[in-house]
């Protein structure tokens, strides 16, 4: 029995060992709140380069007389609505974006998109640097606003698939261990 242990653990090591690992690339379930302004969804960075692969998700809050604000939203910007400068980098320490020195115009940020009844809005998130404490960290732009809003940034990593497979095959080995081993009590006790 402790051979057949011994045989299964080094096979869930060796497959563990050999599969292939996306360790380069991190999922985050993402958040950026801007006062009544929400963009939430599934942000993919390649965690070499910062640079963003992906982001699906919903912009919501956005009313401001117009409720079209509101829907889904990708990366990437689209022609019909402000032309932000962005590079779409996101780090997982502040600064969240690259830095901008001054106001929506300037370079760099995560770029985003959502179209609703035929609608452009575009949306910027970016790190601002100027002079003014009050005014530094992560902001919320948004076509219309002036600038953008101070942001809250909430982010979680996601397990990769291949962590749950390993953390389950390890709890199956302890429960098949334990089994093993009360089995062998109740023998012995005959």
């Amino acid at each position: 029995m402790r051979a057949k242990a011994l045989a299964l653990a080094i096979a869930i090591g060796w497959v563990a060992a050999s599969s292939p690992t996306s360790a380069a690339v991190q999922a985050y379930d993402f958040t950026a709140i801007a006062g009544a302004e929400k963009i939430t969804g599934i942000l993919t960075v390649d965690t070499t380069t910062n640079v963003v692969q992906s982001f699906t998700g919903t912009a919501s809050g956005f009313d401001g007389g117009l409720p079209l604000f509101n829907g889904p939203v990708t990366l990437g910007l689209s022609s019909g609505g402000y032309d932000f400068a962005v590079d779409n980098k996101f780090f997982t320490t502040p600064d969240y974006f690259s830095p901008s020195f001054g106001g929506v115009g300037d370079c760099c940020g995560l770029g985003l998109t959502t179209t609703n009844a035929g609608t452009n809005y575009n949306f910027r998130l970016y790190d601002y640097v100027n002079t003014t404490p009050s005014n530094f960290g992560p902001h919320l732009a948004w076509f219309g606003s002036s600038g953008g809003d101070l942001a809250t940034i909430t982010f979680t990593a996601i397990p990769e698939p291949s962590t749950w497979a390993l953390m389950l095959a390890g709890f199956i080995g302890l429960g098949g261990a334990g089994y093993a081993s009360r089995r062998r009590g109740a023998v012995a006790a005959l």
